[in-house]
């Protein structure tokens, strides 16, 4: 396993009244197993997903991968001197969670359900690289084809996932899309009276979700994670219904698609405080 980041960092302050930063930074993290849990067993379970020998496991991104992250921040000071207004903004951008797709089901025979990486067919429409079977009844029946179509699409809609056709996909292997964010301060100070002064605040926190919500764009300002899991990297695409006819080493498995998939894309956004929403904070201050 190993690591690395490289950060570089502009400020300069002009003048009296405007101070402005801006910095990068690149970070890449490689690793066997990444170790997301307290218990030893979801560790192995969650932290290791692999198509072959367990003694085979490759250096693969890590789920704590955030390749690229973007800060920038300024403050502003009005031209008065007795009442000072002090206007900030501190914007962040970073790269999302790494994530792959895996099946609910024992693809490796290694014991575990929903830790194996899905092969990426060239054409998921063609039976004789992956199968499905119907799901579901009466209304809500989806057909093997269906599925089938719906994966096809799905795959090519996605380029991490049309780039590793006619393969096991690679772990963490696919990037979540960028996150933009930005906070806003107001400062107003009162004219200091015997030493004393009174100075008011006021933070909105996500300020860009609060601009977005006034002229109509509510995504603004949110993070889109995977839609099956915003916080696991495993994403369980495909569902093990059973196997064709034949020995264990000449039979291959059947599948079902996962509706939500079908039916809710592959990104949503967050449903969190700090992404979802924003928030408004008014703070006094009292020097003596």
């Amino acid at each position: 396993d190993y690591s690395y980041s490289l950060s570089a960092q502009l400020r300069r302050r002009f003048g009296q009244s405007l101070d402005l930063m801006a910095g990068y930074t690149y970070q890449r993290s490689y690793d066997l197993q990444s170790l997301t849990s307290d218990r030893a067993i979801s560790n192995w379970r969650n932290g290791a997903q692999f198509a072959g020998l367990e003694t085979d496991l490759a250096l693969t991104p890590s789920v704590f991968d955030r390749p690229h992250r973007v800060l920038a921040s300024g403050t502003y000071t009005m031209p008065w001197k007795k009442a000072p207004t002090d206007l900030s903004f501190y914007y962040t951008g970073f790269s999302g969670i790494r994530y792959m797709y895996t099946a609910n089901g024992d693809l490796n025979g290694d014991g575990f359900n929903g830790n194996d990486p899905i092969y990426i067919p060239k054409d998921a429409t063609d039976p004789n690289e992956i199968r499905f079977v119907d799901a579901g009844t009466g209304a809500s029946l989806i057909t093997a084809q269906q599925q089938a179509d719906a994966f096809q699409k799905f795959i090519s809609s996605n380029d991490c996932l049309n780039s590793q056709r006619g393969k096991i996909m690679e772990r963490n292997s696919c990037v979540a899309p960028w996150t933009n964010r930005v906070d806003f301060s107001l400062r107003q100070g009162l004219p200091a009276i015997g030493g004393q002064r009174l100075t008011a605040q006021l933070d909105i926190f996500n300020f860009g979700n609060l601009v977005g919500r006034v002229i109509g764009q509510d995504n603004w300002g949110q993070q889109r994670s995977p839609n099956l899991s915003p916080t696991f990297p495993q994403q369980q695409a495909l569902s093990v219904r059973g196997r064709t006819d034949g020995a264990l080493n000449q039979s291959y498995p059947i599948f079902n698609f996962n509706a939500n998939l079908i039916t809710g894309g592959e990104f949503v956004q967050q449903q969190t405080l700090a992404s979802n929403f924003f928030q408004m904070q008014v703070t006094l201050k009292y020097a003596f």
